[in-house]
């Protein structure tokens, strides 16, 4: 079951882990999907960006750069129609492997031929771990935008992930076009 955010709730992930029974929540996945609209495929992209401390970029992982920090992020492939069921884009994040300078990973939507996210069939993007689903954010009809900043991912002085949603929308068809808003955005977010 999701847990309930409202737009910039937060929860340590270890609290989601030990609710729902399970001994650690480190390795978890980003899920985007959506059907072809109308006849059309739209190109939808799942993608992470990964800063340190001071919010300086550490790497973006999409379609392009699918895997980072020895394969800590890993983009399972590109999808440029939303054909098939379920997830059509899917990122493996484990935050064990994660190097110790990279303290947030922020997750992004954008929509590659920037077709508006609020005219896209059935969009939603989502952050699990096996059955469980630590939060999802239905796309269609909400954002009058070609991209969206959905999450992140924050790892504390402690060590400790917290997950927060952001739900904000960004600018450009491309996670490296979006870097300005994602930056803006968390640098109004406290740090946990």
């Amino acid at each position: 079951m999701p847990v309930s955010l409202s737009k910039g709730g937060k929860v340590s992930l270890a609290k989601v882990a030990a609710d729902a029974g399970i001994s650690s929540l480190t390795k978890i996945m980003v899920g985007l999907g959506w059907d072809v609209t109308g006849g059309r495929s739209i190109d939808l992209d799942a993608s992470v960006i990964a800063f340190d401390a001071h919010n300086n970029r550490a790497g973006i992982f999409y379609f392009g750069n699918k895997s980072g920090f020895g394969g800590a992020i890993q983009h399972c492939g590109d999808n440029t129609s939303g054909e098939g069921e379920g997830d059509d884009e899917v990122i493996n994040l484990d935050l064990a492997k994660i190097p110790p300078h990279v303290c947030c990973l922020a997750c992004v939507v954008n929509s590659y031929r920037k077709d508006k996210l609020s005219c896209v069939s059935n969009a939603y993007v989502r952050l699990f771990m096996g059955n469980h689903t630590l939060g999802v954010q239905n796309l269609t009809s909400l954002y009058d935008s070609i991209g969206l900043f959905f999450c992140f991912l924050q790892r504390n002085a402690t060590g400790a992930w917290f997950f927060q949603t952001v739900a904000k929308p960004i600018s450009g068809n491309t996670a490296t076009e979006s870097l300005d808003d994602v930056i803006k955005i968390l640098s109004t977010i406290p740090v946990f």
